[in-house]
Formats: structure tokens, sequence, C-alpha cells
């Protein structure tokens, strides 16, 4: 910003030139949201220090519908998912490492034992997601994690091994076999994204 311009724009702009910026997005709803909120915030900004009387992004409606995503997992679900995979398989490893880690399906097929550091006199999980600007993660593994991981017959370079004892050869093949797990336990539409999205609430009861 110059003064009282941003770029060729005066910054006094009125609303429908907010609704023009939004629509300019076309199909990209989700972004044009994305946008409008920045802008929204920018106005607040520039309302406190006094270089604009009015947000003229205030009020504009959001054009993005969402699909719905992914259907969060409720605690009958985990319970169902626990009592018919037993303790030392992976699938319940799995399940264990995902609530206590909360972590993307792209980390959870990596993690391991060298991810593993003391501290403290407590064995932590320090690792960097996957994800692009996501912050370095570190967190003490709770005793049922950490008794999950040791129970397993066979150990490798990471915690979760396909059935031929090998890490999974990227996030989809586990996904795939998270599928195959859920359906053999009777649930329908779960995932990995579910289990994260219900986290709060699985971790709260």
């Amino acid at each position: 910003p110059e003064g009282d311009r941003i770029g060729s724009l005066h910054c006094d702009l009125p609303r429908e030139a907010m609704v023009h910026i939004r629509d300019h997005w076309g199909a990209r709803t989700a972004q044009a949201d994305n946008c409008i909120k920045a802008l929204r915030a920018a106005y607040e900004w520039a309302m406190e220090l006094g270089r604009v009387q009015t947000n003229p992004a205030t009020g504009v409606k959001r054009v993005h519908r969402s699909k719905g995503g992914a259907v969060p997992w409720s605690t009958e679900d985990v319970k169902k998912f626990l009592s018919h995979h037993p303790e030392g398989s992976v699938p319940r490893l799995w399940l264990i490492l995902a609530l206590f880690t909360g972590a993307r399906r792209g980390d959870l097929y990596l993690l391991g034992r060298a991810h593993e550091v003391q501290r403290e006199g407590m064995t932590w999980l320090d690792w960097q997601p996957g994800k692009k600007g996501s912050a370095p993660a570190s967190l003490p593994m709770a005793p049922q994690l950490l008794t999950a991981t040791r129970g397993m017959t066979v150990q490798g370079k990471t915690y979760l091994l396909s059935k031929h004892g090998r890490p999974f050869r990227s996030p989809e093949v586990l996904g795939n076999s998270v599928q195959g797990w859920t359906k053999e336990a009777g649930l329908t539409a779960r995932s990995s994204h579910g289990l994260r999205k219900a986290l709060g609430g699985l971790l709260g009861e």
C-alpha cells in the first residue's frame, strides 16, 4: 500500500468491488472465499489505523459449498474396530497410532523407531510433517501407544507394516488397507481423515 492506494486501486473500494473480486475466481469457490476472508481482515486492520472508514468485505456472501468431506468416527466406531482387530495386529496399531498422534496418513505410514527420542525420562515422537508449511511435531508417546508399538511380533523400519512385513509404499496404499480393515470391522465410509476430524471429541470422551 502507498498512501491511500493499493497498487492502481484506491483503498476505499465499494462493496460491489469485493463482489466482483469474489466472482472473478469463477469455479474456484474455495479460493474466492479465502480471498474475501483475507481482504476482510486487511480492511479491519486498516480501520484500526484510521486509513478507511468502512469494511467493504463485510457481508459479502460465501460461495463455496462443502461436499461433506470425510465422515467423522464415533466412539462406537472406534470400539467396534478395536473389538474386531486384536492386540498385536497392524490394523489395531494403525488406529492407536492415528488416535494418539493425530498425524495425517502421509505421516503415519513413515513413523517408526527412528522418530523416537528420550526426553525428560519419557519416549517422545519427533517428526517433520510432510504437509507443506507444517511446523515440526513433537509429542510424548502415551502408554497405550508405546505398548502397542512394542507388542508387534514383526518389527521394522516403520511401525506400520504390510502383510508382507514391509513398510507401506505410499499413503495411498495405506489408505486402501484402512478401507479393508474398516470394512472387515463392519464399518463403512471411515478413513484416516475421518478419524482426525473426530479426534478432539473422541479424546474428550
